[in-house]
């Protein structure tokens, strides 16, 4: 299932033109060379990928590809209440696996 929503999301970016573009050519490229920010953003990847994978899609879809809660729920075939759910969820559980993380490394 995620590979196929993984397919129809880069089909679906170059349908509308999304595709691939020059670093170059992009103004929207930005780059952080705080170490610090660059590690807790492979921390936040790491614990959605431990996320089932029903609420990381959901999550990836919303936050990180930028579809609405109607959209995403349309690309997953579900109804905008369990999009709405999950991704709550999803946000439940990230914060809290964040601050649980955070906790044990002081």
């Amino acid at each position: 299932m995620r590979n196929i929503w993984i397919d129809e999301t880069r089909k679906r970016s170059v349908r509308i033109g999304q595709g691939q573009e020059d670093a170059a050519e992009s103004g929207e490229l930005q780059t952080s060379s705080d170490s610090e920010t660059s590690a807790y953003a492979g921390q936040v990847l790491q614990q959605i990928a431990l996320l089932p994978e029903g609420l990381s899609t959901v999550l990836l879809l919303v936050a990180i590809e930028g579809h609405s809660c109607a959209e995403t729920a349309n690309i997953l075939e579900r109804s905008i209440g369990t999009v709405m759910s999950r991704l709550s969820s999803a946000r439940v559980k990230l914060r809290t696996a964040l601050a649980d993380q955070k906790g044990s490394h002081r």
